[in-house]
């Protein structure tokens, strides 16, 4: 997934900062990680929808066929 590759690159940016950087790089980064981690649980909040109505219309189908689980 790659928002939670940027979402991992973005909070090592800013761990290195808070080892090594100004006050001013630390809020800067602070606001990076936090757009990231923020596309990032969007992005999986979008999936899990999409693979709840995916199982929802296999469900339908099945009961649709008269199948079981």
């Amino acid at each position: 997934m790659s928002t939670r590759n940027e979402e991992n690159q973005a909070k090592s940016i800013l761990e290195e900062a808070r080892k090594n950087g100004s006050a001013q790089l630390i809020k800067e980064k602070e606001k990076l990680y936090n757009r990231t981690h923020d596309k990032a649980s969007a992005y999986e909040r979008m999936l899990q929808i999409t693979v709840n109505d995916i199982n929802k219309c296999i469900q339908r189908m099945k009961k649709i066929r008269g199948e079981r689980d």
